[in-house]
């Protein structure tokens, strides 16, 4: 059962602030009915013989100081609402002062036991039993009340993540698809743009200076600014390829025609 606290006590340590103070009371309430089990134990064991031996009796007060810490020190400044207002009815219930006043009973026995020997415990069973049961139905019942309450709160935060996990995921998909889409279209308009720069200087080297040069031979006046018209292909670097083009095919066309003349 310790081992199962501890490993309650770390399973509750989680990134939320909230669900982690909620957790830890709830996780100390679920120790302090352990705590008190434990002491039923020992006043059962020694409820025939009315008896417990030093050892018996260190390991009861144990209990009882640590338990009674955990609630006064741990539990309820960390409570809060509901949770608070039923712990401090529990804790000012007639049943809950029978158990401390049993537990004040057995503590004070060693006090009046001899130096050697065992300690005789007062004959209580039957109240403390009593009180313990009613105790333990209302801790029970608060405890699921919590328990519900806390899982209720962790499943809408999970829900909460897992959405917003979505819509970033779904965000960054829509996202991805933009810019597939967009290099596809800066593709093809650069593709588009190459091809035509292509097209234009093999009809340059293939039609046009040839047919300059067919023109010349024959004689015939070359406007050297309607045989070259320029290409226009923006002001980026392609179109400093095509402005550079231009330069290149008016020079080709006006040393022809010098030549001719």
């Amino acid at each position: 059962i310790d081992d199962q606290i501890h490993a309650f006590q770390e399973l509750s340590q989680v990134d939320d602030g909230d669900l982690t103070s909620q957790a830890g009371p709830l996780v100390s309430l679920e120790h302090a009915a352990e705590l008190m089990s434990r002491e039923d134990a020992l006043l059962t064991l020694a409820s025939p013989s009315k008896k417990m031996d030093e050892k018996t009796w260190t390991e009861y007060a144990e209990l009882v100081n640590t338990r009674r810490w955990l609630v006064s020190d741990q539990i309820l400044p960390s409570l809060t609402g509901s949770a608070k207002a039923e712990t401090e009815r529990i804790l000012a219930s007639p049943q809950w002062r029978t158990l401390e006043t049993v537990e004040d009973r057995v503590l004070a026995a060693r006090a009046a036991a001899r130096a050697e020997g065992d300690i005789v415990v007062p004959d209580a069973q039957k109240e403390w039993r009593a009180a313990l049961i009613k105790v333990s139905e209302e801790y029970e019942v608060l405890i699921r009340q919590q328990t519900t309450a806390l899982l209720q709160r962790s499943g809408d935060n999970a829900r909460g993540l897992l959405i917003k996990a979505a819509s970033l995921s779904a965000g960054g998909l829509v996202a991805l698809l933009l810019c597939v889409w967009m290099s596809w279209r800066i593709t093809r308009s650069l593709s588009r743009r190459l091809h035509g720069l292509r097209e234009a200087t093999l009809s340059l080297a293939q039609e046009r200076l040839p047919d300059v040069v067919a023109r010349l031979e024959r004689g015939e006046t070359v406007d050297v600014e309607l045989a070259t018209p320029p290409l226009d292909y923006g002001h980026d670097e392609l179109g400093q390829v095509a402005k550079a083009f231009n330069t290149a095919q008016r020079t080709a066309v006006h040393t022809a025609v010098e030549l001719a003349d």
